[in-house]
């Protein structure tokens, strides 16, 4: 029973190093600009 307890653990902790290798690569910023130009265009006012 805790080989099934480390599961989600362990990709929690992956989730974690990915996210941060992405904050660590400037994706960020990245995903922002595309989030606020993505709002923009279904709102209408870009």
């Amino acid at each position: 029973m805790k080989t099934c307890r480390k599961a989600p653990l362990i990709l929690i902790a992956l989730g974690l190093c990915l996210m941060g290798l992405g904050y660590w690569q400037g994706e960020l910023e990245v995903y922002f600009i595309k989030s606020i130009n993505l709002c923009l265009e279904c709102v209408g006012i870009g």
